[in-house]
């Protein structure tokens, strides 16, 4: 499929729930936000992405927007990296952004966000690219369901588990599970350095089980799974170099 879209769209986001494929698309400057429901012979027929099951006039500003599904629940946060407000929405039907659970300012100027499960814990990251500062909060993961599932605010994000000033120019942080464990990848797009460290039970960061010196400006990164194990999407924008890798200790 290859069509022209309307200029705007910047914040883009895929997420599998019971089998269906969906895809939310935001502008950051006027605040329209959709969410589509893939359908794959309207694709390869060059007709549409599919059926369109959501569509809203947001306020501006939304610089990040991520999509986590556990246990039959859509979790989707959001930030404002100009003003620092944060909200964490549950659904527990596709298609839609579900209720706002959470809400509150954080500081201004996050840039990379990623969560991730593992026994009994949800962890969400959110790092600053520029100046470097990074924060994991460790969420007790019955809790957050029972919040969810009731269409309740929660208080907080559970508890700040780690508190680090990183160097700057890491970019396109992501968790992912292998083994029972969760970790987290990371890289410079300028320098090309890349690692991947193991996430601890409490939320800290462990053991750097890899740390590589690629090419320069992989912009783009993804992490999915084919059956079951971890798949590395990493893409250059500037040449369009495409490569998936599958993540191995």
């Amino acid at each position: 499929m290859d069509t022209k879209w309307s200029k705007g769209w910047t914040n883009i986001d895929f997420y599998e729930f019971k089998g269906e494929v969906y895809f939310f698309h935001q502008k950051e400057g006027n605040g329209l936000a959709r969410i589509n429901k893939l359908d794959y012979n309207s694709i390869m027929s060059g007709k549409s992405t599919g059926t369109k099951v959501f569509e809203a006039n947001w306020s501006s500003g939304w610089t990040a927007t991520k999509f986590f599904v556990h246990n039959d629940i859509i979790y989707f946060l959001h930030y404002k990296k100009g003003t620092g407000l944060a909200r964490l929405n549950a659904a527990t039907k596709g298609g839609g952004i579900g209720k706002r659970i959470y809400e509150k300012n954080w500081s201004k100027g996050y840039t990379n966000f990623t969560m991730a499960s593992n026994a009994g814990n949800f962890y969400i990251l959110y790092q600053k690219e520029n100046e470097g500062t990074c924060v994991i909060n460790r969420i007790n993961l019955a809790k957050l369901e029972s919040a969810a599932k009731a269409g309740l605010m929660s208080p907080n994000l559970g508890t700040e588990a780690y508190r680090k000033n990183w160097t700057k120019g890491w970019g396109n942080i992501a968790f992912f599970n292998l083994n029972n464990e969760v970790y987290m990848f990371l890289n410079k797009p300028e320098s090309g350095l890349a690692r991947m460290e193991k996430i601890n039970a409490d939320g800290t960061i462990g053991k750097r089980v890899y740390n590589k010196n690629w090419t320069s400006g992989w912009t783009t990164i993804d992490i999915f799974y084919e059956n079951g194990k971890p798949q590395l999407f990493h893409q250059k924008e500037k040449t369009g170099k495409t490569k998936i890798c599958e993540m191995k200790l």
